[in-house]
């Protein structure tokens, strides 16, 4: 009985390609950002310096984008009182009125939000904070909120600017699921996108802060004692990203189910509620080959509408 020799040497060579084709890391996506991480949300830390922070905040725009994964945590929440108080939530709709900050030193701890923990914060001048309690009518979901540094007219005769805190709601924050999240500003405008949907477009009341000296010179931190979860690939630009350049950011950080390529391009696989998640094997990402050209083949993602519960102004407005 012949053997067919050329068959199989066939077979071999074919194999190999796909093994080769498989395992190379220049057919793998990559995906580049300012701090990659993970990092745990379970304590504050510092991701990324404010030489690189103030990009977002000095000029007239800019942007910053990171994913966050948070989990549930199985206890009671903080008890937060409600009333006319410049800290305290609306008894109507749970919103917050731009709180004051000490007119003389400009601090702003006097407006912080009893049970809300900072997901993330840009040298204390923008943030995101989210309230992780037992809620019915939330359940998987958590109350979010951005956070900003104003100035306007003072309060006083003095010179000085009076610093504000503004808090605008936000859609919650869907829990154990990977989500991009990324602010983009221009002047007063401030547009939130979860992954590639624009959920909220708000003009500020008074200016944001954009000097230096305004800030708290931490750069950009994460996390803080009572979370539980992970950010990564979070980036800062000192341009507005519009939609097209976010739902592009989007796609190319993720796979097809949304989960960003952490640590080597690789996709997030499991829960990262611990310190030590575990990732997929290297290999061809089929979902990072685009076959349109720059600029081309652009779908514009849904645009939800607003919510009664939440505030949004027009550009016009």
């Amino acid at each position: 009985m012949q053997t067919n020799i050329p068959y199989y040497i066939g077979l071999f060579v074919l194999l190999a390609v796909v093994v080769l084709f498989y395992v190379a890391p220049k057919f793998a996506a990559t995906v580049t950002s300012t701090a990659q991480g993970p990092y745990s949300l379970a304590s504050k830390s510092a991701i990324i310096d404010e030489s690189s922070a103030k990009l977002f905040y000095t000029d007239m725009e800019g942007t910053f984008s990171a994913f966050m994964y948070l989990s549930p945590m199985n206890r009671t929440g903080a008890h937060a009182a409600c009333g006319t108080n410049p800290n305290q939530a609306s008894c109507t709709d749970g919103t917050f009125a731009p709180c004051p900050c000490d007119p003389a030193s400009g601090d702003c701890a006097t407006c912080t939000h009893a049970g809300y923990n900072s997901v993330f914060n840009i040298s204390g001048v923008a943030g995101i904070e989210v309230l992780i309690a037992p809620d019915a009518s939330r359940q998987g979901k958590s109350m979010t909120q951005l956070v900003l540094k104003t100035e306007g007219a003072g309060l006083t005769s003095s010179s000085v600017a009076q610093k504000y805190i503004e808090t605008i709601s936000l859609p919650p924050i869907p829990l154990q699921k990977w989500v991009m999240l990324t602010i983009a500003r221009e002047g007063r405008r401030f547009d939130v996108y979860y992954n590639d949907v624009l959920v909220m477009s708000h003009k500020t009341m008074y200016m944001p802060v954009s000097n230096i000296s305004n800030s708290n010179f931490s750069g950009i931190t994460s996390g803080s004692s009572g979370l539980v979860g992970q950010l990564a690939l979070a980036n800062v630009y000192n341009t507005r990203m519009n939609m097209q350049k976010v739902t592009a950011a989007y796609a190319a950080a993720t796979d097809t189910r949304g989960r960003p390529y952490i640590n080597s391009s690789t996709p997030q696989t499991s829960d990262p509620s611990g310190l030590n998640p575990s990732f997929q094997s290297s290999g061809l990402n089929l979902s990072a080959i685009s076959l349109c050209p720059s600029g081309g083949c652009f779908s514009a993602p849904a645009v939800k509408p607003a919510s009664p519960l939440y505030d949004w102004s027009t550009p016009y407005g």
